[in-house]
């Protein structure tokens, strides 16, 4: 009789070509989408889901009272998710001085173009205090001036 392996029989399934699985059922590649995103969305979330609760320990006070209630978390998250970070939740930013970073930072010529953008928007939204008095001087789009201001 020999090796039991050469006398084992093997079974084999053999799936057709996903071109001709499609041709045959056009409805599957909805299936097989929905599949696949719903297993990258579930990664996806479980990262972004660590990075909000570590950007929430170092940037919100722990005795911080949420005073907003479930409508200031979700603010927190998508502005972490948006920016990086959440400035609020009761922690103090240190004093700085945003005028002489951006301008030594220009006279070292170590800002990049985006970089320069968001200090000198925030930088006339303190002095200004709205983004359509910054939108104004600087002929940028509101929502645009919106966004280098929440990065400055």
């Amino acid at each position: 009789m020999g090796s039991g392996l050469s006398a084992r029989k093997r079974d084999v399934i053999t799936l057709p070509a996903l071109a001709l699985r499609l041709r045959e059922e056009p409805a599957e590649l909805a299936d097989l989408l929905e599949s696949i995103l719903g297993r990258l969305a579930d990664a996806a979330a479980q990262r972004e889901k660590r990075t909000v609760v570590r950007i929430l320990q170092q940037d919100v006070a722990p005795d911080y009272g949420w005073p907003g209630n479930v409508r200031e978390l979700e603010q927190a998250v998508k502005r972490i998710v948006l920016t990086g970070h959440y400035r609020g939740g009761g922690r103090e930013e240190p004093a700085r001085d945003p005028a002489g970073a951006l301008t030594r930072g220009m006279a070292e010529g170590a800002l990049n173009a985006e970089t320069l953008l968001a200090g000198y928007c925030a930088m006339l939204y303190r002095r200004f205090g709205s983004c359509e008095e910054v939108s104004r001087r600087t002929q940028l789009d509101r929502r645009t001036v919106k966004k280098y201001v929440n990065l400055g």
